[in-house]
């Protein structure tokens, strides 16, 4: 689904009050300026979308298994179809593959239906130039998150090392190519030296 112009209009001009909201801390954002740049993402396309609370405040995902549960979806002005747990992105429009979170979470909230909300801007946030709703299908073969989550359970294992011979970085790696989908494969984004351990699920609409 993309959207109408005159819907296109609306959230370009709610990025860039967010973007404001951010910078003149009125809106609270930490990290790294991509991470508020997907902060003003998120609060543009709540507002475009009327995700709201019990309250009647803007649905504010912090703490939550996904950016937008099923049951504030439901509210929502989107259509019924895309009324599922929905995950947000905002991204320059040249990116193919979206990051979507830890791997194993992600897998069971696809089989039990996500839908992934991308706005695109044009070189800088404040150019926002379109908005696609994907609803994200599993595997055809269901053997590939069966496997998928063989090989985070792995890297998981801290008695695995994570560099090196035998590691997780290399069994990742390995384990991807033998996947039958070109949609989903897995980067690990473990920590060498703390030994935490992070597997993340990325996605390619368009392999």
């Amino acid at each position: 689904m993309k959207l109408a112009q005159n819907q296109l209009n609306d959230l370009h001009s709610y990025v860039n009050q967010s973007l404001r909201d951010i910078r003149n801390g009125i809106v609270h954002a930490q990290g790294s300026s991509n991470k508020k740049h997907g902060k003003a993402g998120e609060m543009a396309v709540a507002r475009l979308f009327n995700f709201r609370d019990e309250n009647g405040n803007l649905f504010d995902q912090n703490g939550h298994a996904c950016d937008i549960p099923k049951s504030v979806a439901e509210r929502s002005n989107l259509p019924k179809e895309f009324h599922h747990d929905i995950e947000i992105k905002f991204y320059e429009k040249k990116r193919k593959t979206f990051l979507m979170g830890d791997a194993m979470k992600k897998m069971q909230k696809i089989k039990n239906g996500l839908v992934l909300i991308v706005a695109f801007y044009d070189q800088e946030p404040c150019n926002v130039c379109d908005l696609q709703i994907i609803k994200i299908e599993p595997c055809k073969h269901e053997s590939d998150f069966d496997h998928m989550e063989k090989i985070v359970a792995f890297v998981k294992d801290k008695s695995n090392p994570i560099k090196g011979f035998g590691g997780t970085r290399e069994k990742v790696k390995k384990e991807n190519k033998k996947l039958k989908t070109a949609r989903f494969y897995l980067n690990d984004n473990s920590n060498s030296k703390s030994n935490a351990r992070q597997v993340q699920l990325c996605f390619t609409p368009n392999p």
